[in-house]
């Protein structure tokens, strides 16, 4: 293979490389800016393991819908939630 042709090749991975690790952090940052807000610690929230629990009260048909900014993943709750932390 000629020096050329392997520089184009470098170059080209160097970019799809580079393309890739711009994608990765933009994501993590977007993240960080989004307001997830914390699953309480009372007596509807102490044991969910399965987001249908989370879609009983929060689903379309729940007490308290998602509202329409909610993001379309609404099968992975326990992703972006956590349980609030306790006071000291």
């Amino acid at each position: 293979m000629s020096k050329e042709k392997k520089s184009n090749k470098f170059k080209t991975t160097l970019f799809i490389v580079t393309m890739i690790g711009v994608i990765v952090l933009l994501s993590y940052l977007s993240s960080l800016l989004q307001d997830q807000p914390p699953i309480p610690r009372d007596i509807d929230h102490l044991d969910l393991i399965d987001p249908d629990e989370c879609l009983r009260c929060h689903g379309d048909k729940g007490l308290l819908p998602l509202s329409d900014a909610h993001p379309i993943n609404q099968k992975r709750c326990l992703n972006c939630h956590q349980y609030e932390e306790l006071l000291p």
